[in-house]
């Protein structure tokens, strides 16, 4: 296993443009830092370029060595308006989950395989009901849920109290279910 640490003059610091140095230590507290942490995998930061292919199902495996050890290497583009922060912590996230077994990536072309070996064999009519139906056949009519298994609906109206924008989502304008007769 590789350990990385910080230098004893950087120890604690980061450099934020427009900000300045940092102390970590001071600004979060004792628990946001390490003296030194095990190196799972090397995020390499790439320029983006229409002209270079990226990994985009995460199936790729390149490699870094840092002293004869093999790590993980992943590339990811950088490009204005990308939360870069976000993603890297989504990369580290992503490779402890491999790490315990679970390889989202793998997993889910195995389903997009399976998906489209299903839709390959022919399919009796008989044999099919409902929603699969509407898998293999898109033009055929969907099979009505029974009156039985259906849940009841709730119509919703606008209290026309909301004041929106023209840009404003529908989606933020508060709504009231209409009182029943019995309430």
């Amino acid at each position: 296993m590789i350990f990385g640490g910080p230098a004893d003059l950087l120890r604690h610091h980061i450099e934020v443009r427009g900000l300045g140095v940092l102390n970590i230590k001071d600004l979060f507290g004792v628990t946001s830092v390490n003296e030194r942490k095990r190196i799972d995998v090397v995020v390499r930061l790439a320029e983006w370029s229409d002209k270079d292919e990226y990994d985009r199902l995460g199936v790729g495996d390149q490699v870094h060595t840092i002293l004869g050890q093999t790590i993980r290497m992943l590339t990811v583009p950088v490009r204005p308006g990308r939360d870069m922060g976000s993603i890297l912590e989504i990369a580290a996230r992503n490779e402890l989950l491999r790490r315990a077994g679970k390889d989202s990536a793998r997993s889910f072309i195995e389903r997009v395989e399976a998906t489209l070996q299903n839709r390959a064999r022919p399919v009796e009519p008989e044999s099919m009901a409902g929603p699969v139906d509407d898998l293999i056949s898109p033009h055929k009519q969907p099979t009505p849920m029974p009156e039985k298994h259906r849940l009841p609906t709730t119509t919703w109206v606008s209290t026309g109290q909301e004041k929106s924008s023209p840009t404003e989502s529908s989606a933020w304008i508060p709504a009231v279910r209409p009182k029943r007769e019995e309430e």
